[in-house]
């Protein structure tokens, strides 16, 4: 989900509806007979062995602190230049803005659902200024996995210069960042990635 400003129309992106986890080897398969999901680029859903034993149990809020720094190194590889253009400067980390995410993620982990839009219908723009937090830009990239690199890969594996969630990892213009992570009981990891240019 990408907005660009309070009074323009609030666009959805593209939901990343997809369910994985790690496999002992880390690699997803892709399953030919999974429905075509997503907008506009028809994204198959991917699903992956869950792994056969725990790994350590770090707490959530150092894999928030994690996800960020994934976010940061993303955004100044060499790898995303073209995209970039070298501007993508570190993101601020937004205490505010990851209780935003964070309760959405225990939103979503609770009630069992999986979307930008809760099923009382408040969406990312809702929780931003009900946070009481000023905007100009806004995105978010929401996942439901068993690790926040197998998320992180997964968003930047989407096509390049397109409306998706790597575009909302590598924005140029958004300068503050806030991750919710909550591990559900089943042990998938809801992530949530707010981005903000206040």
């Amino acid at each position: 989900m990408n907005c660009r400003n309070p009074h323009s129309r609030l666009q959805v992106l593209l939901t990343l509806t997809v369910l994985l986890a790690l496999s002992a080897c880390g690699s997803a398969q892709v399953r030919e007979d999974a429905p075509e999901v997503g907008r506009p680029h028809g994204y198959r859903r991917v699903w992956v062995t869950p792994p056969s034993q725990d790994g350590p149990q770090e707490a959530t809020e150092l894999l928030e602190r994690r996800m960020a720094q994934l976010i940061d190194q993303a955004r100044a590889s060499p790898a995303y230049q073209a995209e970039t253009k070298g501007r993508a400067l570190p993101l601020v980390w937004d205490p505010v803005l990851a209780n935003v995410a964070r309760a959405h993620a225990a939103d979503m982990a609770r009630r069992g659902y999986f979307d930008h839009i809760t099923p009382d219908g408040a969406t990312l723009q809702n929780r931003i200024e009900g946070g009481g937090l000023a905007w100009r830009r806004i995105s978010e990239n929401i996942a439901k996995t068993f690790s926040i690199e197998s998320a992180h890969q997964l968003f930047l594996d989407e096509p390049a210069f397109e409306p998706n969630h790597r575009a909302n990892i590598l924005d140029r213009e958004v300068t503050h960042v806030g991750v919710g992570i909550v591990r559900a009981a089943e042990g998938y990891l809801y992530i949530v990635e707010d981005f903000r240019l206040p």
